[in-house]
């Protein structure tokens, strides 16, 4: 149990959980990923032995300000600072009532991650409010629930949500119902889906 913490101004991730039975509730994660990123507010990752976890629980926290760390580096246009970042073949993941602002990648990033339910979450001002990705480090992305979200692009560059993949397998992603969609600068490209098999 991580509960009623304040995070503030940490160097890499806010939170980062594994295995079974965890509850990540009630924190306050703000600015973080400032020494080093590809990390996350609140973090887990399963890996290429893709056990089969349960009772995994993120609800009602505050994450902001992912920063990213790009000084030193070869591409300093690449940011990845995400709020809650669902990495390499997790499962059962319920990510309830948290609300995700400014982070400079995403606000809810499933990468190569399936059976996980989004519910009721608001995601604000971040470079795209909800990602997922199959590529090939991983399974694909599947049986998803994605329920009853607010997703807000503050900015004309954000996407809502934007949903990639190398096998083309979109409808197997799962159950989208009830969210909110808003990108009142630019609606043009509210929500993408990219098919690349290389």
């Amino acid at each position: 149990v991580a509960q009623n913490n304040t995070i503030i101004n940490t160097g890499y991730a806010g939170i980062r959980f594994f295995g079974d039975s965890n509850l990540i509730k009630n924190n306050l994660i703000d600015t973080f990923c400032t020494i080093l990123d590809d990390g996350a507010g609140i973090y887990t990752w399963t890996g290429g032995n893709n056990t089969l976890f349960f009772k995994r629980s993120i609800i009602g926290n505050i994450v902001l300000n992912g920063l990213a760390a790009p000084e030193g580096t070869n591409e300093p246009s690449y940011l990845p600072a995400e709020g809650i970042y669902l990495d390499d073949n997790s499962t059962n993941v319920e990510v309830f009532d948290n609300t995700v602002a400014n982070c400079k990648s995403n606000g809810i990033f499933i990468h190569n991650s399936r059976s996980l339910q989004i519910q009721n979450n608001l995601l604000f001002n971040n470079g795209i409010q909800l990602m997922t990705v199959h590529d090939q480090l991983a399974g694909p992305v599947l049986d998803l629930t994605v329920t009853d979200n607010q997703f807000f692009s503050k900015k004309p560059e954000q996407v809502n949500a934007y949903y990639k993949s190398l096998a083309n397998d979109f409808t197997n992603l799962g159950n989208f119902s009830g969210n909110y969609y808003a990108r009142p600068f630019d609606d043009d490209l509210t929500i993408i889906s990219d098919y690349d098999d290389n």
